[in-house]
């Protein structure tokens, strides 16, 4: 028994629940093979599991009969992480799988690596193109730890948010209109999306021309139009590849089937040039980097 009600109830005002023995979790505390009970799936019985317990360890529930031990708690939510991240890795990741940064700093990881990988004065003097940047997370550690002119190519409008305006007053002394001046200035916006017509305006394509790199972090969709365009321009790219929108693109093949898979995207980008390289990067997710380091002569 629960201590709230799960999703799909009539009783909409309950709160969700986060159960272990649900398919969410399924096999997320799974006894080892030949091994012994596991303790912590024996504890997970009794204790309660609701949403907020689990995740800030506050029931809601007046009613809740379940033990609400908040160390138990915090043993099993971090079982479960090392569980799914164990799952998780990748055969070919160097970086061990409880040995990476959380999901909230990929940001910060990838930008260290852009800069190792294609050098500060060059990515300095020519810059940098995010394309699918969302919230201009990358941008903006580009742009306030290394002084790297950015821009950002997203239909959806980008703005400074909370934690970035605490690093502008922490690290700059700019709060307020200046912060956001400050974000103006050094992370211009192109609000569209990278496609055909993307370069039929000239203002555009001179920015391409221009930049030292097109990258894209968890670019979604616009990953294939982020390495074909750097290709087609002569330009180099790094992308980290998330999601992989196989029906969205039905014609990307490789080995003469269709691309589905994670390792499928990975392995369609490095076809369409040579000399395009991955690596793994040191956080949690997807973490591999697809890249073409130096400027194609068309």
């Amino acid at each position: 028994m629960l201590c709230s009600l799960g999703r799909g109830s009539v009783m909409s005002s309950a709160p969700e629940v986060f159960d272990a023995r649900s398919s969410r979790f399924a096999g997320a505390l799974r006894r080892p093979s030949g091994g012994q009970p596991d303790p912590l799936m024996t504890a997970c019985r009794t204790m309660c599991c609701a949403s907020f317990f689990v995740t800030q360890g506050v029931c809601k529930n007046p009613t809740c009969t379940f033990v609400h031990d908040k160390t138990a708690k915090d043993q099993y939510v971090a079982t479960v992480k090392r569980r799914r991240a164990e799952a998780s890795q990748h055969p070919d990741d160097p970086h061990g799988a409880l040995d990476k940064v959380s999901h909230r700093q990929r940001a910060a990881v990838f930008a260290q690596w852009l800069i190792a990988t294609f050098g500060l004065p060059t990515l300095q003097q020519g810059g940098v193109l995010d394309v699918a940047g969302g919230r201009g997370e990358l941008s903006f550690e580009l742009a306030l730890a290394h002084d790297i002119p950015v821009t950002v190519v997203d239909p959806r409008t980008v703005k400074l948010n909370k934690p970035q305006f605490k690093r502008l007053k922490q690290e700059k002394g700019l709060s307020g209109d200046l912060a956001k001046q400050w974000f103006a200035k050094h992370i211009k916006h192109i609000k569209t999306t990278m496609d055909p017509a993307f370069f039929e305006v000239p203002s555009q394509s001179q920015v391409v021309a221009r930049t030292a790199v097109l990258v894209g972090l968890h670019p979604d969709e616009a990953t294939g139009a982020i390495c074909e365009s750097a290709v087609k321009h002569g330009k180099p790219f790094a992308v980290v590849p998330c999601c992989v929108f196989s029906d969205m693109f039905p014609e990307r093949t490789i080995e003469n089937r269709q691309v589905r898979t994670h390792d499928d995207i990975c392995a369609w980008i490095k076809t369409l040039a040579p000399g395009v390289g991955s690596a793994f990067l040191g956080f949690a997710g997807k973490n591999r980097v697809v890249f073409l380091t130096k400027e194609i002569n068309l």
